[in-house]
């Protein structure tokens, strides 16, 4: 049990360990909010760099099986596929579309919540 005192009466509140949230304190009726802080901007990196690395990953299976399907040899496939990867920035936008949809999504989940 985690005793604390409620930010808008003063009165002590017990809520159990590892509760987060909203709480409405007995005694006031108040609302408040106990938990730890988010960290927005580290999800975000996070987010974009798992969205980049899917992207990339999808990028590259399909570069190196249509270059294999059309008859390449394995250093030309490699060849190309760096070629299209490294120089040719075609995957980085890419990755912003799934990254950017899953954002709005969210966005969109916590309007609902508001309301």
């Amino acid at each position: 049990m985690v005793v604390l005192e409620c930010p808008l009466c003063a009165e002590e509140v017990q809520l159990d360990d590892g509760a987060t949230g909203h709480f409405v304190c007995p005694h006031c009726d108040g609302e408040f909010e106990w938990g730890p802080q988010r960290d927005a901007f580290g999800e975000t990196i996070g987010s974009f760099l798992g969205f980049f690395f899917i992207t990339t990953l999808v990028f590259f299976c399909l570069s190196f099986g249509l270059i294999f399907f059309n008859g390449y040899q394995l250093d030309e496939a490699l060849g190309l596929t760096l070629f299209l990867a490294i120089i040719a920035p075609v995957w980085i936008p890419l990755a912003f579309v799934p990254f950017f949809i899953h954002r709005g999504y969210l966005f969109i989940q916590r309007l609902r919540e508001a309301s």
